[in-house]
């Protein structure tokens, strides 16, 4: 299933996802996909009832990608809900079979999985070798037998990303979810990275409590954003050392990060393009305000966004109401929504155009923030 755009398209980069399994048997008990899809009504229904999508429609969007919301190949996310590379992939080969396409087709994928004995094989590595992809390995720390119960430990995992190296497919490794408690686990773990991209990192959330100290923003318990700024500091500074890219997925902290798109494939030829219209792109400025959101055409979402998880009543009005919808929500979300919320911000005043300018309430973080950005007003 190719969904046209999800629910994070105001805040991503890449808010195309693909997913041609439903359900995962990793069984990793921080996974929010167990919350996010309504089929389940339990996460252990939602580890032992996998089955798998068509993907039919997945052919009909490479062959012509403009017909949807965004144009010039904007990467597809593959595993945003579920793990394509699970086992029962041996068994029904889905995946396989989307591989061909994406070496048919070449078109910019981004491949999120845990499952590196499968990727790693010599059959799957042939097509991989003909895509335009780089994959993303879930790595939450060295030690991961509390969290995920039937993944490929530690040993394994960098023992396969190694192979995939040795093969010329790029990998990114996603620190996520990040908890405090394993960062000297997690600055341990990047001395074994050497070769890939970079690390993309974003602390742990949920509905419900899971650790001490946390903050509710929204529906969410997480860890205050001076806990993390802090703790990304240093995992920034050690990823450096060892020649790494740092990107950050914490929509709080993304301008932490080497680039917006937090996916961290920006820099690679043939996954430049990305969808600009997200509210993270003005963190990236000295002053936080919706006058320096552009109204980018090619390769952003425009009025053709109709439906999405973050307010399909609110959006569609906006719809009717505007040419370009989708950019009239953004910029009332900004300044009328729970942007400020979200952020943990405060106003300061209003620009020239009349819209507001944000800070964050933490000066020091606003003050190292600014101190990265001030050539850009």
């Amino acid at each position: 299933m190719i969904d046209k755009v999800n629910g994070q398209v105001k805040l991503c980069s890449m808010p195309v996802r693909f997913d041609d399994y439903r359900g995962c048997a990793h069984g990793c008990l921080y996974c929010f996909a167990t919350k996010a899809n309504k089929k389940y009504k339990t996460k252990e229904e939602f580890f032992n009832s996998v089955t798998s999508e068509e993907i039919k429609d997945l052919e009909n969007f490479l062959k012509n990608p403009s017909n949807m919301p965004y144009v010039n190949k904007v990467p597809i996310h593959w595993g945003g809900m579920s793990d394509g590379f699970q086992p029962v992939e041996l068994e029904r080969r889905v995946s396989y079979e989307a591989l061909k396409l994406f070496a048919k087709y070449k078109y910019p994928v981004v491949i999120s999985t845990k499952g590196t004995s499968i990727v790693s094989r010599n059959e799957y590595l042939e097509l991989l070798r003909k895509c335009n992809v780089v994959i993303q390995i879930s790595i939450m720390n060295k030690n991961l037998n509390k969290w995920e119960k039937y993944t490929d430990d530690y040993e394994t995992r960098i023992k396969n990303i190694k192979k995939l190296l040795d093969n010329g497919i790029k990998v990114i490794v996603r620190i996520q979810p990040y908890m405090p408690k394993y960062k000297k686990e997690v600055l341990e773990m990047l001395d074994d990275l050497k070769g890939i991209e970079g690390v993309t990192i974003e602390g742990f959330k949920d509905v419900k409590k899971f650790d001490s100290g946390l903050i509710i923003i929204g529906r969410e318990y997480m860890y205050p954003i001076e806990t993390l700024f802090y703790d990304f500091l240093e995992v920034k500074e050690k990823a450096k050392k060892n020649g790494l890219r740092f990107f950050c997925a914490e929509n709080r902290l993304r301008w932490l990060g080497d680039d917006v798109n937090c996916c961290g494939v920006s820099h690679i030829k043939g996954f430049e393009n990305k969808n600009k219209l997200n509210v993270t792109e003005l963190f990236f400025f000295k002053y936080i305000t919706f006058s320096n959101m552009k109204k980018e055409k090619g390769d952003v979402v425009t009025n053709r966004i109709t439906q999405s998880t973050l307010g399909s009543k609110t959006l569609g009005e906006f719809n009717k109401k505007y040419k370009y919808g989708y950019y009239e929500f953004l910029k009332w979300y900004v300044n009328f929504g729970s942007f400020k919320d979200d952020y943990e911000l405060e106003v300061i005043g209003k620009d020239k155009k009349g819209n507001y300018v944000f800070e964050f309430k933490n000066k020091k973080i606003e003050k190292y923030r600014k101190s990265l950005f001030n050539h850009k007003v």
